[in-house]
């Protein structure tokens, strides 16, 4: 029962720089996987082996419920747990197709790194990596007012200026950084109105 009250904390708590201060080190993605695993292993039991995918709900006593995307073989499904068990839905195809042919018509390097796959099965496209996705950051986002070096600055400021992280920058973005223990340090910006399609 821990973990249905602290798992929002765990997951907002880069977000919400808790405890203050901790956010300008770096964000703590083992924290967010690890509670995200409880509530996909332990409370809706997934398991999975090669393409078979098979639940058993556990939903905790008082939780009322939660939901989750999974991403499997190239399909994803939308998991919402209630105390009698689980519903499951497959995403709508054409979602997916609005995300991707926004992705291709604004970034210039998804473009380039999918050419001639547009219309392939995710499990057919390449893999981005960090390094390439830090490399050619301002070709990779979808807003071309988003610049590597500005997110930079603005992430030394708010270190610099003991700002807190929990107020959207430019009015919409949260940015975000690993802290680049293993290599190139990551940057992340995320708008809470999700990426645009049209």
């Amino acid at each position: 029962m821990l973990v249905c009250l602290l798992g929002p904390d765990a997951l907002g708590a880069d977000l919400d720089d808790t405890p203050p201060g901790t956010t300008r080190e770096g964000i703590h993605p083992g924290a967010m996987a690890g509670t995200i695993d409880i509530i996909t292993r332990s409370f809706a039991g997934l398991r999975t082996d090669g393409d078979t995918r098979t639940f058993d709900p556990q939903l905790p006593a008082g939780l009322r419920g939660a939901q989750f995307q999974l991403h499997h073989r190239g399909e994803r499904i939308h998991v919402s747990l209630v105390p009698t068990g689980l519903h499951l839905a497959a995403h709508q195809p054409r979602s997916l197709d609005e995300l991707r042919r926004g992705a291709y018509a604004r970034s210039p390097f998804c473009s380039r790194h999918h050419a001639g796959l547009f219309d392939a099965p995710l499990s057919e496209l390449p893999p981005v990596t960090k390094e390439e996705s830090m490399g050619h950051f301002d070709e990779v986002v979808t807003d071309p007012a988003l610049h590597f070096g500005d997110i930079e600055d603005h992430l030394r400021a708010l270190v610099d200026c003991g700002a807190d992280p929990g107020r959207p920058w430019r009015g919409r973005w949260w940015a975000a950084a690993t802290a680049g223990t293993t290599g190139r340090r990551g940057v992340w910006p995320a708008s809470r109105d999700g990426p645009k399609t049209s």
